[in-house]
């Protein structure tokens, strides 16, 4: 059994990878496959920090189809998570500083407000909930 979650939770972290390849590619498409197949995978083990480090793949495959309030969403969630990892809290702020710029600060503001504080655990439970809830194309 623990070699099993080992090979799954090692799956999870190559789809991760292969997300952030086809998303440096430029298809879109391809790279919020791999990070919805890693999230699925991650959430099945429990393990949260491999599935913030999903939604920040997830969130640049927004920012890239010019989703942004939604990419800031999910960043906001990631940073706001104590399980989130240093490289996983990394991505999350240098994506977020570069989204920042075109964004109006109300909306910047009313993102943060939405995923911060005390209710990190369910703002991550509803935000994957939703992701999930819907396959990507």
């Amino acid at each position: 059994m623990r070699q099993d979650l080992g090979f799954r939770r090692g799956i999870a972290i190559s789809l991760n990878h292969l997300g952030d390849v086809a998303l440096a590619l430029g298809d879109i498409a391809a790279a919020k496959q791999h990070f919805y197949e890693a999230l699925q995978t991650a959430i099945d083990l429990r393990a949260t920090p491999l599935a913030l480090d999903s939604l920040v793949g997830w969130a640049a495959c927004l920012a890239r189809a010019g989703e942004t309030g939604r990419a800031v969403e999910l960043l906001q969630v990631t940073l706001s998570h104590a399980a989130s990892g240093q490289e996983a809290r990394d991505r999350a702020r240098q994506l977020l500083a570069e989204l920042k710029s075109p964004l109006p600060p109300e909306l910047i503001a009313a993102r943060q407000t939405m995923s911060g504080g005390e209710a990190g655990e369910f703002v991550l439970l509803y935000t994957i909930n939703k992701l999930l809830s819907s396959p990507p194309d």
